[in-house]
């Protein structure tokens, strides 16, 4: 395993404050799958509700990512980039740099790097206003 293991400080972090125990993390979390050209990538995303300010528009997502190399040759994370498109505008956030969490590790056939991490999100206020107060958290 290269990385964080499971259960890492930054993990326990913001799985706390999501309110999701290691037991059921995996049964609770939206999940992204997704694996091109050897390379499986899996996300868990979830809402931190004690880091955000709904009133504002201002709501704070954390994420686990575990990266597997699935191929036969070893590979390395050189970079990432992902698109986070919030409503109600399609406004559409690009996230880029180089390697994750300050690291490009590389990985043997089988290995697996996991870190978590947390991303701001915003949304007019004028949207929220519109909305149902049952859909305001």
């Amino acid at each position: 395993r290269v990385g964080p293991p499971p259960g890492s400080q930054v993990e326990d972090r913001l799985n706390t404050l999501a309110g999701i125990s290691r037991e059921d993390k995996a049964a609770k979390l939206p999940t992204s799958d997704a694996t091109t050209n050897g390379v499986r990538v899996q996300v868990r995303s979830f809402y931190i509700r004690e880091e955000s300010i709904p009133a504002e528009g201002r709501f704070l997502f954390g994420y686990n990512v575990t990266i597997t190399n699935t191929g036969d040759k070893p590979c390395q994370v050189v970079s990432r980039q992902w698109f986070i498109t919030t409503e109600p505008e399609a406004r559409v956030e690009e996230v880029a740099g180089t390697g994750v969490v300050g690291r490009q590790p590389v990985l043997e056939s089988g290995e697996t790097f996991s870190y978590a991490s947390a991303c701001p999100l915003s949304v007019p206020a004028a949207y929220l206003e519109e909305l149902p107060k049952s859909r305001v958290v």
